[in-house]
């Protein structure tokens, strides 16, 4: 890790960085998620890898490939009896890791060499809760140049959301992506960690909980340094994770309500952005008439949700014409909204 010139050296004492890796069957991919994780420039951290009582060759292939950092006591290895699905596994990491931060990593995903290295920076530098680095998204049959997915993505992000408030990005669902994160261990322990009763969209209660409910300190980097595979056993492909995020819409809207440091306009605006979401999953699922009850919510709640960029592919799913919907836009100025 690269230190200061001055004399105060504020990253001195490394603290620990317990990574938690939950797996069930992700031999298809976790020898490389394991060398992203093992090249961090970032040196003082642990892995704890939780297999969740996986059926395939993931054990032979962790412990074949991975001896010296086993033997070293660098990479814990953790088999569950039985599947108790991930965030089990997760909360199981929390409880058992020794590091001051905790950082998560999915089987299926990676890093960039310098990840950590700048979370731990972020937070010591400004005394976060937390810190997220904004994804990169590639398929599963691309090549990935990760300096040009970078800085492409990089320049999305500032364009579409570097004006957004925190609260706003969390309440958009785009803060949820636990690969991005570094936690305090402290905050994740007094938020008693992911909600077991839930096996999807956890991540998105988690940090809607940690910021309304315990005012969390979260800072965002849109340069990204974490990149998520996008293959068809993503979990956000199924019907399960619908059927999640509309049990999960319901406490956010609750964790919106109760905080106290927000007026109610900014909390309407906040909850129009969550019902928006959900929207988005209930059509990208077919499920229309949720879709539509959502999206009209949103729209009750605050009508300039209506100009949002991902609007026309929300209203494409719900099965209106692109160009209907651009010439609506042209009818009417988004001024007046």
């Amino acid at each position: 890790m690269k230190m200061p010139s001055d004399s105060h050296d504020i990253y001195s004492e490394m603290p620990l960085v317990s990574v938690i890796i939950p797996c069930f069957n992700g031999g298809k991919f976790i020898v490389e998620t394991l060398k992203s994780v093992f090249l961090q420039t970032y040196s003082n951290y642990e892995v704890l890898f939780i297999d969740d009582a996986s059926t395939d060759n993931t054990e032979n292939l962790v412990r074949n490939n991975f001896k010296e950092e086993i033997h070293s006591g660098k990479l814990k290895y953790l088999k569950n009896e039985e599947n108790i699905e991930r965030c089990r596994s997760r909360n199981k990491g929390i409880e058992l890791a020794k590091g001051e931060f905790i950082a998560f990593q999915d089987a299926d995903d990676l890093w960039l060499k310098d990840h950590i290295e700048k979370g731990v920076s972020s937070m010591l530098s400004s005394d976060n809760d937390c810190s997220y680095a904004m994804p990169c998204y590639f398929l599963e049959d691309k090549p990935v140049n990760s300096h040009e997915l970078v800085q492409r993505k990089e320049h999305d992000f500032m364009t579409e959301f570097s004006s957004c408030s925190i609260e706003d990005l969390i309440s958009r669902g785009l803060l949820s992506c636990p690969p991005g994160y570094l936690f305090k261990k402290s905050i994740l322990v007094k938020a008693g960690g992911f909600r077991t009763d839930i096996e999807q969209c956890e991540d998105w209660d988690l940090v809607c909980r940690l910021y309304f409910t315990y005012k969390a300190k979260i800072t965002v980097s849109f340069t990204p340094t974490c990149l998520v595979r996008i293959h068809s056993g993503n979990s956000s492909a199924t019907a399960l994770f619908h059927n999640n995020a509309m049990i999960v819409k319901n406490n956010i809207e609750k964790y919106i309500r109760d905080c106290d440091f927000l007026p109610k306009a900014k909390k309407d605006f906040l909850i129009s952005s969550v019902f928006f979401w959900t929207s988005m999953t209930a059509f990208r699922h077919s499920r229309l008439k949720e879709g539509w009850h959502d999206l009209f919510l949103s729209f009750k709640l605050h009508p300039s949700i209506l100009f949002r960029k991902r609007m026309l592919y929300v209203l494409k799913r719900g099965f209106i014409p692109e160009v209907l919907y651009l010439r609506f836009r042209k009818l009417v100025p988004q001024k007046k909204w």
